[in-house]
């Protein structure tokens, strides 16, 4: 099954590590595609596993309750391919996600980041495209009995962000919602 979302053209552009001021090189991008979103809680993601994701042939994918395993696998396959929210805390081993973003998605990157005040469970996505902006954003939502953080932690945290983005932007989540 796939999602098609929407027929645009991309605008590119390379985002910088989050934090980092650089500029970001705008262009435009002669390609017309449907851009195909999806999620997958793997638990655990390994090299093997980001290959696997990248046959499917989804332009973005978002990496759910990954653990650690992403860590160290920042930008691999090549800038901006492969975008982590971070290690999990200790005391929430299970709480991390990451971005899996295909050659033409990664040229439109505009920005990308951790949601503020959901830790390493959220991350978010800016595409530049005719259309408009798009906002992705990618969440795992922790079982009810979890207490640091809780569900409506996480999602007091999306709603948030989501009420602070402009309202002409296309918002998409994916997540894994316990």
């Amino acid at each position: 099954a796939q999602l098609r979302a929407w027929k645009l053209q991309v605008v590119a552009a390379n985002a910088p590590n989050p934090g980092q001021d650089a500029p970001l090189a705008r262009g435009k991008s002669k390609m017309r595609q449907d851009v195909r979103i999806a999620g997958w809680n793997a638990q655990r993601m390994s090299k093997t596993q980001i290959q696997f994701v990248d046959s499917l042939g989804y332009d973005v994918v978002f990496l759910l309750e990954t653990h650690d395993s992403l860590n160290g696998m920042q930008h691999y396959g090549g800038q901006n391919r492969l975008l982590t929210a971070g290690p999990p805390p200790s005391d929430d081993t299970a709480g991390s996600v990451g971005v899996r973003l295909s050659e033409a998605a990664a040229r439109c990157l505009n920005d990308w980041n951790t949601i503020p005040g959901a830790g390493t469970r959220a991350i978010w996505i800016h595409l530049n495209t005719t259309a408009g902006p798009l906002i992705a954003i990618g969440v795992y939502v922790p079982p009810d009995y979890r207490r640091n953080p809780t569900q409506a932690d996480i999602l007091g945290a999306v709603l948030k962000f989501i009420q602070g983005l402009p309202k002409d932007s296309m918002i998409l989540m994916v997540g894994d919602m316990n």
